[in-house]
């Protein structure tokens, strides 16, 4: 509040007595100046020695202290109530048991604690040790499943095989593919269509990379294989996991970059199924009399890039390949392209033999003329005759000797 200047006289108000319990917390000097305030009368100067601040501070904390006590009265009468309630039920009598319940006692199915609290990997590491498997695990990126992507590869991915996936165009796949395009297209961090397509969960496309010679047992730069992947789907992809695991099983125990395991990777939600999933095919993959001969895959023997994807020899250049990749070309026209280049090649071969031809018959006639020079017709001639002449002596000797 603001405080302006006035005549001594305002202050000689008369000051008003208290008449209840309110009033006795407020002072009567203080009451005086709140009383002039509201009549429109100017006040001064404030009430000496700070009365207003430390009236409101003593009145602050009487409330506080007021409403803790109504507050512990509410709460002990609340218990009070609650507590002579209790006694009440307690002393009522409880109806007779009847023969039925007392002969067949009530009992709640409460869930197995090993069952609430194990994950996907225990039960499946559960099922295994029961079967006398090694559940021994290994890092893929230390491993043969790792290999650097080639430039075959690298050329080989691109928007258009992208779009091609997630279309599911099946016919321009194979299309491409048969094109001279890589079987295992990735980027350069070994993320592959491969990987997309599992974790789409797209039976049919991994089928048409599979009749085109792809690689399965392939890594990404961060360790996940295609089984990451398709463990990764939106729902339960058994399809492909089948796949998958009918060309190798043991990618089950490679751990990414991070230590996981591909059935990390299932959500929880579908826990139930894949227990169920695993329940009627552990023995196709997993049968009890494989224990004993099963051992890891030959690739964890290995260290990383010793198996580089080995894609069959192309027709079309990289460049070319790239183009087919990235939507450029179709496959027909880098084929033409390629036949095009390859035909102007083979004439620029023929030119330059013909002129290699020209310089030996430049060559030969040189040597001939010198040859000529040197032995012509008439020596050849002479010597004719002389042979026949010798031929006939041999003749005559012959005849005279008989007589």
């Amino acid at each position: 509040m603001g405080w302006v200047s006035s005549s001594s006289s305002d202050n000689s108000q008369t000051t008003p007595q208290p008449t209840n319990a309110r009033q006795d917390r407020i002072p009567a000097l203080l009451q005086s100046v709140f009383l002039n305030s509201n009549r429109g009368k100017d006040v001064h100067k404030p009430p000496p020695e700070l009365m207003a601040q430390k009236t409101y501070t003593k009145n602050w904390i009487f409330r506080r202290s007021e409403a803790a006590s109504k507050k512990k009265t509410y709460e002990h009468t609340k218990d009070s109530v609650l507590s002579k309630n209790k006694k009440n039920v307690e002393q009522e009598p409880k109806p007779a048991e009847t023969e039925q319940q007392t002969s067949a006692p009530i009992t709640e199915t409460v869930p197995k604690k090993e069952e609430v609290e194990s994950t996907l990997q225990e039960y499946f590491d559960a099922l295994l040790v029961e079967r006398g498997y090694d559940i021994k695990t290994y890092e893929t990126l230390s491993t043969g499943y790792y290999n650097k992507a080639s430039a075959h590869q690298v050329a080989s991915y691109g928007p258009r095989m992208v779009q091609i996936v997630k279309s599911n165009d099946i016919a321009a796949l194979r299309e491409t593919l048969d094109g001279g395009l890589s079987a295992n297209p990735c980027n350069q961090f070994g993320e592959s269509l491969l990987h997309m397509i599992c974790r789409r969960g797209d039976t049919d496309l991994l089928t048409v990379f599979i009749e085109a010679g792809t690689v399965l047992q392939v890594s990404d730069d961060y360790g996940r294989i295609p089984l990451h992947d398709a463990c990764w789907a939106a729902k339960p992809a058994f399809g492909v996991v089948e796949q998958i695991l009918a060309r190798d099983s043991f990618m089950f125990f490679m751990k990414d970059r991070r230590g996981a395991q591909p059935l990390s990777y299932v959500h929880k939600d579908d826990w139930a199924q894949w227990r169920d999933w695993f329940d009627e095919n552990i023995d196709t993959y997993f049968p009890e009399s494989g224990a004993a001969s099963f051992k890891p895959s030959d690739l964890c023997s290995v260290p990383p890039n010793s198996f580089p994807i080995q894609d069959g020899k192309s027709d079309l250049s990289l460049e070319l390949i790239k183009m087919v990749a990235f939507g450029e070309l179709s496959p027909k026209e880098a084929r033409e392209v390629a036949e095009t280049a390859r035909r102007e090649e083979d004439e620029e071969t023929i030119a330059a033999t013909v002129v290699d031809d020209g310089s030996d018959s430049e060559f030969d006639s040189d040597y001939d003329s010198d040859f000529d020079s040197d032995y012509d017709d008439s020596d050849y001639e002479s010597d004719m005759e002389n042979e026949e002449l010798y031929e006939m002596l041999q003749i005559a000797q012959v005849a005279r000797a008989g007589s």
